[in-house]
């Protein structure tokens, strides 16, 4: 299982309420009567519980948990992006104007090659070196402002729109194993592997891994992950 990338904050009331178990208003009242109707036991049980885990189903959360952590999904749709890229550059001449060379990656070269970089230009593009690099060079000019030989400036560029599917930057986990998801569907959160694409601000492109219509949890991912951590790794109650 992944470990995810940013440390998780102070897990809320609410959250800690999945891995110590929450007793909902029914169960309570039938202790505070002193008794279980009779042939309901383990079935009060199961309805009580406040997360489990079901083997290719996923995470599964009692509505009232749902309802307590605040779960928002939303509805995977193509949208329209306008990417933001970062790239470094290296001067190799301090100028006036400076010019420096940027290495970009084969599989982004015609995507940025139309981009527009902030407060720089790009003069010219060079892919003699692309079979053996996988990377494509560009030489840019820059001000001079005081930079020398050897310096490293980042730069942002402004891709083209494109349309695909996106998600929310908080709909991601990230980590050593890749990037995942968790897809809603009934009373499940199935954690699903993802691959990304271009992003911009606040979304970011999906290109395999889901498809229009999927509904996706955005919020409060961290605490589905460690609670699935808990239920399948630490001896949590499973089905």
């Amino acid at each position: 299982m992944s470990t995810l990338r940013h440390p998780v904050a102070a897990l809320s009331l609410a959250a800690a309420c999945l891995f110590v178990g929450c007793d909902g208003p029914a169960k309570r009242h039938a202790e505070h009567a002193g008794h279980v109707a009779p042939g309901h036991e383990d079935h009060e049980e199961v309805e009580m519980v406040a997360a489990s885990y079901v083997a290719g189903r996923g995470l599964r959360l009692a509505p009232e948990t749902v309802q307590a952590l605040g779960v928002v999904t939303a509805r995977v749709e193509a949208t329209t992006l306008t990417p933001v890229d970062r790239l470094t550059a290296q001067i190799f001449h301090a100028g006036p104007p400076a010019l420096a060379i940027v290495l970009v990656p084969s599989a982004d070269a015609d995507r940025l090659a139309g981009g527009a970089i902030e407060g720089a230009r790009r003069r010219r593009i060079d892919r003699g070196a692309e079979a053996t690099t996988h990377r494509v060079e560009w030489i840019v000019e820059l001000p001079g402002d005081g930079r020398k030989v050897g310096d490293f400036v980042e730069l942002t560029l402004t891709a083209p729109p494109l349309t695909t599917l996106a998600v929310p930057r908080s709909a991601l986990i990230e980590g050593a194993e890749g990037v995942f998801v968790y897809v809603a569907g009934g009373n499940g959160f199935r954690l699903t592997p993802v691959e990304t694409g271009p992003a911009d601000g606040n979304r970011v492109s999906i290109t395999a891994g889901l498809e229009a219509g999927d509904r996706v949890v955005i919020n409060a991912v961290e605490t589905l992950f460690l609670t699935e951590l808990r239920l399948t790794k630490g001896g949590g109650h499973s089905h």
